[in-house]
């Protein structure tokens, strides 16, 4: 399976006056920097808890259909929609599969589990060229537009987060990733969010 962002989210879950607030800082000489970090702890956020935060639209290729189950996980939950499903057929020609073939389940709510893409009763999966990434599903998801619409225990870890990168920025580097450890508090607070804890 590869996983490619298509159209990322139009805003971060906690803005820039929101972090400084929270971290207590006042002047405006470290915008950059907390901006830097403000993306840092967001993604730190969706990478543990495996979820989408604000709304965003990805494309998850796979090589080949389900060999046994009639259907196929969608990861970074809540879902909002699945907006089209493509395959290669047997000439390597891309086609569009009919949304009748087949049915969404998405759940809703803080912890939303993973949706799932079903074959309808009757139906058939596709003939598909066998070569990698033959199929392809983009699909919506995230819990709304806004931060506002992120459960407040995320909010608040994502910005109990920036606060702690803030306060030992001496010693971070940003390079994308988070070199220092995270604070338990951090990590408490999202865990009643992750979707695979046995995967942690």
């Amino acid at each position: 399976m590869f996983m490619s962002l298509l159209e990322a989210p139009e805003e971060m879950v906690v803005d820039l006056d929101e972090a400084k607030a929270h971290a207590r800082v006042e002047v405006d000489d470290d915008d950059r920097l907390i901006q830097g970090l403000i993306a840092t702890a967001t993604q730190y956020a969706e990478t543990y808890t495996q979820r989408a935060l604000i709304t965003q639209q990805w494309e998850m290729q796979l090589d080949a259909w389900p060999c046994s189950d009639r259907w196929i996980e969608i990861p970074k939950p809540p879902l909002v929609s699945i907006d089209e499903i493509g395959y290669l057929d047997r000439n390597g020609d891309e086609q569009v599969w009919d949304a009748a073939d087949y049915r969404v389940i998405a759940p809703q709510g803080p912890t939303a589990q993973k949706g799932r893409l079903i074959l309808k009763s009757g139906s058939r999966w596709p003939t598909i060229l066998n070569e990698s990434s033959s199929v392809f599903v983009r699909f919506t998801a995230g819990y709304g537009a806004h931060g506002a619409q992120v459960p407040d225990a995320i909010v608040h870890a994502i910005k109990v987060h920036i606060a702690e990168l803030y306060e030992q920025r001496e010693s971070t580097v940003l390079t994308g990733a988070v070199l220092q450890e995270v604070p338990f508090s951090v990590n408490n607070l999202l865990w009643p969010y992750v979707v695979d804890k046995f995967g942690l």
